[in-house]
């Protein structure tokens, strides 16, 4: 099984609130200073009616909390179109918080018909007024394309100003940029210090990428023992790729000590986060007992749920349960249905199985043309002992002078070893 690929992401900032600081209310305090108190202490039912008198008497940071809180539901119903009408306000007034904010609404087509220009003229404004979340959404869609003119001129231009103020999600997204080197010269150098950077920052994905160069031994020289350092950093953040990595890397004992039951740990986090082949592997430790006690009801409750999601393997393995009846009643047609499944993705050991099945009339009925053909694909997918089976076939699957023998009164379906 591979290891998870380095993530090509180039990543926009969605709207978050820059926070106004905090004041307690004295004498004389104004309305908008009043409301922010109770809103610090999240009272937003006693805040709203307060930054509301405020942006009413057209106070531009008041406007533009009201809008906030408008997009979260905070003291109000939730309603983006009426925030849109408040960052709107502001926004012509010059703050680049709003400016920013309907930059996001424009493109995400929160309260607004979705319109990647406007979304860049709001963008462009806050950003050339120094917003760093601004200017790596403006880069982003310079590199895109989207709404703007595709220059990656630009884009790396707003990126590079981003990160410098210290935008980790820029830095990551420059780091990215010249570590795939498609639409500007790649420079493995300038990847690494980036990604470093933003890893360093605690930035999650970062901590993840740079844990994949580290893998590869792309960009800086290959060290397991530092892959497994910056996956396991990003897996403690919740990174689920991060998480199937580091258990992988106790699995097979690369970088770290090989310890099957730390592995099976960081292979349950990834697969209750829904990581496919984290639920995979989780049920082939339940089915074999490795790094927990076996136990085949559970292991064909992550089977299910990785098979149901179309994962191959998994679709396999369930198969194999219900064809023997482990940890689930037996059903041949059941076990058919599944193999079915992973032999239409090229599993061999599946398609000799169903074969055979088909062979012999297991799980549904006799079909000698059915059987031929799933024999040659499993031949044609590495299983040797196809061949032998073949031998029934010497005119081709659809001859209709083949000497086929009857169906095997037997309830078994033998899969070879590939």
């Amino acid at each position: 099984m591979a290891h998870t690929a380095f993530l090509f992401q180039i990543r926009p900032l969605l709207f978050m609130l820059c926070g106004l600081a905090a004041f307690g209310a004295m004498a004389g305090d104004d309305d908008l200073t009043k409301g922010m108190r109770y809103y610090h202490r999240q009272d937003y039912a006693r805040a709203r009616p307060l930054i509301q008198k405020a942006a009413n008497a057209g106070d531009t940071r008041a406007e533009f909390r009201l809008g906030f809180m408008y997009t979260q539901g905070l003291g109000v119903e939730k309603n983006e179109s009426r925030a849109l009408v408040w960052f709107r306000r502001a926004a012509e007034k010059g703050d680049n918080d709003a400016q920013f904010a309907l930059g996001n609404a424009f493109e995400s087509g929160a309260g607004a018909r979705q319109d990647a220009a406007v979304a860049g003229y709001w963008y462009r404004l806050a950003a050339e007024a120094g917003h760093l979340s601004a200017q790596n959404n403006l880069a982003v869609l310079y590199q895109n394309g989207s709404g703007v003119r595709q220059d990656a001129r630009q884009a790396l231009y707003w990126y590079e100003r981003s990160a410098r103020g210290g935008n980790v999600v820029a830095m990551r997204n420059l780091a990215t940029l010249y570590y795939a080197g498609k639409q500007v010269p790649a420079d493995l150098p300038k990847a690494r210090e980036w990604m470093t950077r933003a890893a360093q920052q605690g930035d999650a994905i970062a901590r993840f990428n740079l844990g994949t160069m580290y893998l590869l031994g792309k960009g800086v020289e290959k060290s397991l023992p530092q892959a497994a350092h910056w996956f396991h950093r990003a897996a403690q953040q919740g990174d689920v790729s991060a998480q199937f990595n580091y258990a992988m890397l106790h699995e097979k004992g690369e970088g770290v000590r090989q310890n099957y039951r730390t592995a099976f740990v960081w292979y349950e986090k990834a697969a209750r986060q829904g990581n496919v082949l984290s639920q995979t592997v989780l049920g082939r430790y339940y089915a074999s007992g490795v790094g927990v006690t076996r136990d085949e009801t559970k292991a064909r409750y992550w089977f299910e749920k990785a098979a149901g999601q179309g994962e191959p393997q998994a679709q396999f393995s369930l198969a194999e349960l219900y064809r023997h009846g482990k940890g689930v009643k037996q059903d041949d047609v059941l076990a058919r249905r599944w193999f079915e499944k992973a032999a239409g993705q090229g599993i061999g050991k599946a398609q000799y199985a169903l074969a055979e099945m088909s062979e012999n009339g297991i799980g549904g009925p006799v079909s000698a043309r059915q059987a031929c053909r799933w024999y040659k694909r499993a031949l044609d997918s590495g299983i040797a002992s196809a061949e032998d089976k073949l031998a029934k076939w010497p005119h081709g699957c659809d001859a209709r002078n083949n000497a086929v023998p009857p169906p095997q009164n037997r309830n078994t379906a033998s899969v070879p070893a590939k």
